[in-house]
């Protein structure tokens, strides 16, 4: 689906687009096509019609990166059946795909961030491309202590915000209290 809002229609949800069920993504898709387009519509009742074009924009890369990440399961190199054939022979991987296959391959352009591509964590990768032997699996347990010492990090950080967080409302509630006599 190239223009899910088009002039003053927003399609949503099955109307917006459909993959496939592998992933289950309609639910997720739908409710951040709401979020974005409720972040939005403030601007296009003020006449600005170039958020409509940022809308699509987002809503085409949502669509590439899940197309991405399903096409993943695919790619097998199974020649078992008719299916299989078929799809080795007339399918091309998509470039980010590669990509990112190449990335998850090299220690050395693999960051230690959770997030990986802009909608499955890094951890869904791996198990679908460990499944289909398409990652060096040497590289996993690198990458897991990675992901394990970010985690911990993101964790103190967590921590820390939380602390500092609540020492500013204290501070906050005793400067007005001050301030109220």
């Amino acid at each position: 689906f190239t223009k899910p809002w088009n002039k003053n229609c927003l399609a949503l949800g099955l109307a917006g687009g459909f993959i496939e069920p592998l992933e289950s993504t309609s639910i997720w898709t739908t409710v951040n096509s709401i979020l974005a387009f409720g972040d939005r519509i403030l601007d296009f009742e003020n006449n600005n019609y170039t958020v409509i074009d940022d809308y699509n924009n987002l809503y085409a890369d949502m669509n590439r990166g899940i197309f991405e990440f399903v096409y993943l399961h695919y790619l097998t190199g199974r020649t078992d059946t008719q299916f299989w054939k078929k799809f080795d022979n007339k399918q091309k991987n998509p470039n980010q795909l590669i990509s990112n296959l190449e990335r998850l391959n090299s220690l050395s352009l693999f960051g230690s961030s959770i997030k990986y591509g802009n909608y499955f964590l890094v951890f869904s990768w791996l198990q679908i491309g460990l499944g289909n032997g398409l990652l060096n699996s040497n590289n996993i347990k690198h990458i897991a202590k990675l992901l394990l010492e970010n985690n911990i990090n993101l964790n103190n950080w967590t921590r820390d915000r939380k602390n500092k967080l609540l020492q500013d409302i204290d501070n906050l509630i005793s400067n007005s209290i001050n301030y109220e006599q």
